[in-house]
């Protein structure tokens, strides 16, 4: 059964297009112990969302988790909302994420509705608290900025949400699919 930092990961993954990497360093950018990164790799072999690869310049035992760039887009568009529903809470400050992060203000009118935001006490926005996907995202982000991440993160965050409205998500699905289509594995 997937967990939510599964998800995570995967993104996390898929943000650093498969540059070297350990699992000591995947759980120092996400915030998160080593022994979870281990488990989460694991649930995503065993679900297909990474597939392991060999790498011409390790030993043959040394294979690489790698993503199922197919199989994280069929999830991500089909199945994050039933799996991994959105929780919005209280005003709270925080960083913006769905329709609120700033890749979306060119193309969504934000209206009057406080805006849904991560709660994080060294956020700049008020707004309505939207969990993350995993506790540590805000901390992971604000420590190891990523923006390629964030923008998975915040698409993701958009197709998980009931507030969203179908326009937006299919925004965030555009989105998603061009920066899952644009990415050539290094």
């Amino acid at each position: 059964m997937l967990k939510s930092q599964d998800i995570v990961i995967a993104l996390k993954l898929f943000a650093i297009n498969h540059n070297k990497w350990t699992q000591n360093q995947l759980a120092t950018w996400l915030c998160i112990s080593i022994a979870e990164v281990n488990a989460g790799i694991k649930r995503l072999l065993k679900s297909g969302l990474l597939t392991s690869i060999y790498l011409p310049e390790e030993p043959v035992k040394a294979a690489k988790p790698m993503v199922n760039k197919v199989a994280l887009q069929e999830f991500l568009l089909h199945g994050i909302k039933y799996v991994f529903p959105a929780e919005l809470g209280e005003i709270t400050r925080g960083i913006p994420t769905s329709y609120a992060a700033a890749i979306f203000h060119p193309h969504i009118n934000q209206g009057q509705d406080m805006p849904p935001v991560w709660p994080y006490e060294e956020g700049k926005l008020r707004g309505q608290s939207f969990l993350p996907l995993y506790p540590s995202v805000p901390k992971s982000l604000t420590l190891y900025p990523d923006d390629s991440f964030y923008h998975f993160l915040v698409c993701v965050d958009a197709m998980r949400s009931s507030t969203s409205r179908a326009r937006e998500r299919k925004l965030a699905e555009e989105i998603l699919t061009g920066y899952l289509n644009a990415y050539e594995f290094k």
